[in-house]
C-alpha cells in the first residue's frame, strides 16, 4: 500500500492511460494505493507510470503494523 496523500480515484484514470492496472480504493484508506507486485517488466511499467502520475514527494509508503 502506498499513501497518496490524497484520494486514490484522483490517480485511477493516469494509470490507466498508461495502461497499467492497480486496486481500487479500500475505505476507510481512501488515500492508499494498492499496488500488487508483478514480474519484471510489469513492474517497470508501473513505476513509469507512477512517476509521471504521483507528484515527486507527495506518497509514501505504508509503514507495517508493529
Amino acid at each position: 500500500m502506498v499513501n497518496l496523500r490524497r484520494p486514490v480515484r484522483s490517480v485511477l484514470g493516469g494509470f490507466r492511460q498508461h495502461g497499467v492496472l492497480v486496486g481500487r480504493p479500500f475505505p476507510p484508506m481512501d488515500n492508499y494505493l494498492r499496488v500488487s507486485v508483478g514480474n519484471a517488466d510489469e513492474m517497470e511499467r508501473f513505476m513509469v507510470a507512477f512517476k509521471e502520475v504521483v507528484p515527486s514527494g507527495s506518497a509514501t509508503a505504508a509503514s507495517k503494523p508493529a
